[in-house]
């Protein structure tokens, strides 16, 4: 049911033939609504048997469908045991079974038999139908009562006349809202206001005129949004109805209906409705509930809804949108921005700068490989999915390593950004090193995390290593701390970057390397030849204007022929974890201890690799270095403060050398008897710390 205003104007565009009153009597059509009107102003009970009352409601079913549901009540209250719910339960049984059968003569039947009087109230009608017009709509519970001399010709140009009649009554409410100074910088000084009557405005010749005759259309639309009022012809379009059930006031918000949204756009940055027009009720929740309490409050109001019947359950409605908007995977809304990033994603950087431009790039300033930049690419087309688009598939982690002062923590971010690492807008999308990872934030709150694309974890190999927990990767919430209570989860719309100068960094050993593979992305950046962190750094300060350029085009380019192709991505990054996959086993999560173990051991191992040394042995064709008893495995490790088992140093040499390379507690045949071996390490291998 919605609001009708061809039956509110009582308005027929065609044109209607001269009307004849000279009818006789017995073939005068019988007029629901004004025998309705008899019925109620009697009180009278028509169908007072449950077979009259079942009959009545086939009737009123077959008439009018879902819309006779509150003729139905109407005509049902009389009854002594009147029941709301039983009533509404029968309807909507009598809708479910109609057949057709019954019509509503049965109504008039039974109106007739309780003393109506069809053929006066009819000729009433028609000897009076130039005089006084009975309106009733679908829409509403209540008759409207106008007094008004029909026109015979009822054209386009009276409708015209009848709409600004309606705008004039409904824009009353928008002038009620200001104060007189706000008002007079409306409407301008030609315009007098008569404060007595607040709405009354007139102009220099004493003529009352109205808002919505003085304010140009998008004048009118800024006011309207500002004071949080719908503007009429968005009403009417949008068929808003006071007598919408909860939920079919929910499915019409749900719709986005430009009622409550004209004057709002869908920032994709900050992943928000935002006002165009700097309204202080910039959540889009508080915007539903203030124009919907407005509506209730006008003139479209005639049958005086109250708008606290519904506060309580609008509400709810207005929280469950915003939490659906925020949780989908894209925000299918017509005026959708990129906001600050429209500076860099608004048009398509020229043809000049392709692909092998960002190659160069690397490979000319950094020794490092293709394989490198092709992760460093697929991270941030992924993270651009994560963040504009909701799209899970592209939750991942970059393991960023390289030597100290190239840029890992300021040339990079900015790359994967966007925007000058000192940037104000790079501030506010990346966060820098949380040590709870992607679960827990302390100093951010949430305008910040719907913003944030990045979490960027540097230098810290023990942060490094809480973060990556596999589970939380592609989860697509996280949660805010804040003074030690945790707020509701928030959408999770960033990726993780975690920089170190060790190029082995994370991963327990109990890890699956399928799934490690299918996650992270692993890059490693070093030295060019001859250079060193200072002339990195020289580099960086007196190349900025071309950097800044390389960091806009770079991003607009994968943007446009990555992020915005899924297909494209989705082939690269499988082509990607197939790469991968032979690398895996040496990305374990090596702590400081591992580190401790590995070099007293190979302060041991380098030492007995000599051919004169008694520690070496021949196994399966090669030379082994051994630690032969538990005692002298003790001996060996005793600096440390406490002494690792066999198994401990054994499996943290496998993550140096592989598993091939060191066996543990193994029985070799030797001089005719079996012996038990702690620690074997083939001979000959080399590994260098960095």
């Amino acid at each position: 049911m919605s609001f009708d205003v061809e039956k509110w104007l009582n308005i027929d565009n065609d044109k209607q033939p001269k009307k004849d009153y000279s009818y006789n009597r017995d073939e005068i059509p019988n007029d629901f609504y004004a025998t309705l009107r008899v019925v109620e102003e009697r009180s009278i009970d028509i169908a007072p048997s449950y077979e009259e009352w079942l009959s009545l409601g086939f009737a009123i079913a077959d008439a009018f469908g879902e819309f006779g549901r509150d003729y139905y009540h109407r005509l049902s209250r009389f009854h002594s045991d009147y029941n709301a719910k039983d009533t509404d339960k029968q309807f909507t049984a009598c809708l479910r079974n109609n057949k057709g059968s019954v019509k509503l003569s049965t109504f008039y039947h039974l109106a007739q038999a309780k003393g109506v009087d069809l053929r006066e109230i009819a000729y009433e009608r028609i000897a009076n139908e130039n005089k006084t017009l009975i309106v009733e709509t679908h829409d509403f519970t209540e008759k409207v009562k106008k007094s008004k001399k029909i026109k015979a010709d009822r054209n386009e140009k009276i409708k015209q006349e009848k709409l600004s009649q309606l705008a004039d009554r409904y824009y009353r409410q928008l002038a009620n809202m200001y104060s007189p100074h706000e008002l007079m910088e409306v409407i301008g000084r030609e315009y007098m206001v008569n404060w007595e009557k607040r709405t009354k405005i007139e102009n220099s010749k004493g003529d009352e005129v109205y808002i919505n005759n003085i304010l140009n259309v998008k004048d009118l639309e800024r006011e309207c949004c500002l004071k949080h009022i719908c503007m009429l012809t968005d009403v009417l379009e949008d068929k808003f109805s006071f007598n919408f059930t909860p939920e079919e006031l929910e499915a019409w918000i749900n719709n986005m209906p430009i009622s409550i949204f004209r004057g709002f756009y869908y920032d994709k940055t900050e992943h928000r409705f935002v006002s165009e027009y700097g309204n202080e009720f910039y959540c889009i929740e508080n915007e539903i509930i203030l124009r919907i309490k407005n509506l209730y409050d006008s003139n479209l109001n005639i049958q005086g809804r109250k708008f606290k019947d519904i506060s309580v359950v609008l509400n709810e409605i207005a929280q469950r949108f915003i939490q659906r908007m925020y949780l989908t995977k894209d925000v299918d809304y017509p005026d959708t921005r990129l906001g600050f990033y429209e500076s860099i994603l608004g048009e398509r950087t020229s043809d000049d700068f392709t692909a092998r431009d960002i190659y160069s790039f690397f490979t000319d300033y950094f020794d490092c490989t293709d394989e490198d930049v092709d992760s460093l690419i697929i991270f941030i087309a992924s993270t651009q999915r994560v963040h504009f688009f909701g799209d899970v598939l592209g939750y991942c982690c970059l393991v960023l390593t390289g030597d100290s002062g190239i840029g890992k923590d300021s040339l990079f971010p900015s790359i994967c950004s966007g925007f000058n690492f000192l940037s104000n807008e790079q501030k506010s999308v990346i966060y820098k090193g949380s040590l709870y990872g992607a679960t827990k934030f302390s100093t951010i709150d949430e305008k910040f995390a719907n913003k944030l694309m990045y979490n960027w974890v540097s230098d810290d190999i023990e942060s490094a290593n809480v973060i990556n927990k596999l589970d939380i990767i592609n989860n697509p919430h996280f949660s805010i701390e804040r003074k030690g209570k945790n707020n509701s989860v928030v959408v999770k719309r960033f990726n993780t970057c975690i920089t170190a100068n060790f190029k082995e960094v994370i991963f327990g050993k109990n890890y699956d390397p399928n799934a490690i593979v299918g996650r992270f992305l692993f890059a490693n950046f070093k030295y060019k030849k001859g250079w060193n962190r200072s002339t990195y750094l020289e580099f960086y300060l007196s190349n900025q204007s071309a950097l800044e350029d390389f960091y806009r085009n770079c991003f607009n380019w994968i943007w446009y022929n990555i992020a915005t192709v899924p297909e494209t991505l989705t082939k690269i990054r499988r082509i990607k974890m197939e790469l991968q996959k032979d690398n895996i086993a040496t990305a374990l999560y090596k702590n400081e201890e591992d580190y401790q173990i590995f070099e007293i051991w190979l302060s041991y191992y380098n030492k007995h690799q000599e051919g004169y040394s008694s520690n070496l042995i021949d196994y399966n064709g090669d030379r082994w270095v051994y630690i032969d008893t538990i005692e002298n495995l003790h001996s060996i490790f005793f600096k440390l403060r406490y002494t690792p088992s066999a198994k401990k140093i054994a499996n943290t040499l496998m993550s140096f050398y592989g598993k091939d390379n060191v066996k543990y507690q193994t029985l070799i045949r030797q001089f005719g008897e079996y012996r038990r071996f702690a620690i074997l390490v083939k001979k000959g291998l080399t590994y260098e710390l960095n």
